[in-house]
């Protein structure tokens, strides 16, 4: 039971959220993720979270994805699937997109969605930018003068 002035997030469907983005008409699950690509959010993370809520995807609610689901989720794409930090935080800012979306669209639902927008991306380490040495860098121009000729 819910506490005097505490939201509670409804039972809002992700199908609802994504059908003006994407276009879905169909209530399949192939409809949705051919109609909204195969990676990010939509495609393998409906999946993963639909399998992490045991429900097909179609059934899916916003509740259903919470902090610590897309945790979860951000955490397969680096462990199981390979990806790198940065490919792991273009999906967390495909996320934070969907859920401003979704908080803009479902009043009702927008601390919920705020709280997975706050979601920190990773720090990758900086790589250092390779250069040339002034030698290097003489080798090459006086290479190109040789095979050019003086101007």
């Amino acid at each position: 039971m819910r506490r005097p002035g505490e939201l509670q997030v409804v039972g809002t469907d992700v199908r609802k959220l994504l059908h003006p983005r994407a276009g879905i008409v169909e209530k399949k699950e192939e409809c949705i993720v051919a109609a909204t690509g195969r990676g990010g959010l939509v495609g393998r993370g409906l999946r993963f979270l639909a399998a992490r809520a045991r429900r097909p995807v179609v059934r899916l609610e916003v509740k259903d994805i919470d902090v610590a689901a897309v945790r979860d989720f951000l955490h397969h794409l680096e462990a199981h699937r390979g990806n790198g930090i940065s490919t792991r935080n273009n999906r967390l800012a495909a996320i934070r997109s969907f859920f401003g979306f979704a908080a803009a669209e479902e009043p009702l639902i927008s601390d919920h969605c705020k709280r997975i927008c706050a979601l920190p991306l990773k720090r990758a380490p900086v790589r250092p930018i390779p250069y040339l040495e002034q030698d290097e860098m003489r080798a090459i121009s006086g290479s190109c003068l040789a095979v050019a000729g003086p101007p």
